[in-house]
């Protein structure tokens, strides 16, 4: 019996001493991770780019964004002392606030960012919010090493963006659009329909509400400014089902003070979603308008011309009457060949495509162009 009872203490003391063994292993693995060594920090127009050496003890590494005006957020009440206080009094993470019998501690406000992986040593930084990090704009990034519920000291680093840009592809050409600097841009192809112009020139801007170059189907809008300082776009829907569209334009009247005291060009009204008409105001006795429907450039002396629909140049016509291909107005119109509707009113899907390029003057100064190549 004593025999059999010394064999199950012996057992047992085996057991303690195997996990004992484990303990220390385990211990081992939750050590507290050294901070990171931030080695550099760039940006590639909009999205930084951290990188740091491997740390000892670390399993996986956290981004954090620090606003740039050290903005701080409650941390934690802590009881008054001075020991309290000399705790948490570190200059540039921590401060402290005496209310009554207590410390109220204070941190930065960090927005934790996504980063492509949080076991490397390298990351690109996006908000999780979805905005995006702004071009040319001064941000506040910190790193720190994480090892279980352990974690080093964050190591902030500055990092200024770029400039924005984005890579678009016209006529099967790939072309490089930043932000603020001037591109040269072809006219996008689109079946059946051309015109004599070979490139249009813009110099790209964002804004908050416009904050893409490029679709998700890889439609194109880019606005901004001409060389010449007008506003100016640029918009292509590539060919679904054989269509295509193209409108691109540039102005130099944007406020509506200015553009109904001397005029503008717009769509009409919508059916199904698309315009039904290219309409042409006119509210001053010097302004002029010109435009063409055959693909060449309208001109400040042209004159108007009328050919048979058999003779337009994209196609067949469906309407009975005459096609205006170079017109000229000095009041207000429409264009009535653009319209998406038959003879008789009702609207139909028009079966000649359309290049439409329409110039508006104030007296011999250009003050808007627009130009509409569409295959519907």
């Amino acid at each position: 019996m004593i025999k059999k009872l010394t064999t199950i203490t012996a057992l047992i003391l085996i057991i303690m001493l195997s996990f004992g063994c484990i303990e220390p292993a385990h211990a081992a693995s939750a050590k507290k991770p050294k901070a990171p060594k931030i080695t550099a920090a760039s940006a590639d127009g909009a999205t930084v780019i951290i990188s740091w050496k491997k740390a000892k003890n670390a399993k996986k590494y956290q981004i954090a964004e620090r606003s740039a005006n050290k903005v701080w957020i409650k941390y934690k009440s802590v009881k008054k002392s001075k020991k309290n206080k000399k705790k948490y009094t570190k200059a540039n993470k921590y401060r402290v606030v005496a209310k009554g019998r207590k410390y109220i501690v204070y941190k930065y406000a960090y927005k934790y960012s996504v980063i492509r992986s949080l076991k490397k040593t390298a990351a690109k930084v996006s908000r999780i919010n979805g905005e995006g990090l702004k071009s040319n704009t001064d941000y506040y990034f910190a790193v720190r090493s994480v090892n279980g519920k352990k974690h080093s000291t964050w190591k902030t680093v500055a990092v200024r963006t770029g400039a924005y840009y984005e890579w678009i592809t016209v006529n099967g050409q790939s072309f490089k659009v930043t932000e603020k600097e001037a591109i040269s841009l072809p006219l996008p192809s689109v079946p059946g329909a051309a015109v004599n112009k070979s490139s249009f020139e813009i110099i790209p801007q964002r804004d908050d509400v416009y904050d893409s170059f490029v679709g998700e189907e890889g439609d194109i809008r880019i606005q901004g400014k001409d060389p010449a300082g007008y506003d100016a776009f640029y918009s292509y829907d590539p060919p679904i089902d054989g269509g295509g569209r193209f409108y691109c334009g540039r102005e130099k009247y944007t406020t509506w003070d200015e553009r109904e005291r001397y005029g503008y060009l717009s769509y009409g009204s919508l059916h199904m979603g698309w315009p039904t008409e290219f309409n042409i105001n006119i509210y001053d006795e010097n302004m002029k308008a010109v435009w063409t429907l055959d693909g060449t450039e309208p001109q400040y002396d042209q004159e108007p011309k009328y050919i048979p629909p058999s003779e337009y140049p994209f196609g067949t016509w469906t309407r009975s009457d005459n096609v205006l291909i170079h017109g000229v107005t000095t009041s207000t119109t429409g264009i009535s060949e653009v319209r998406w509707a038959n003879s008789s009113g009702y609207y139909a899907p028009r079966c000649a495509p359309i290049a439409v390029w329409v110039k508006l003057y104030y007296k011999d100064t250009l003050v808007e162009e627009r130009i509409l190549v569409e295959q519907s």
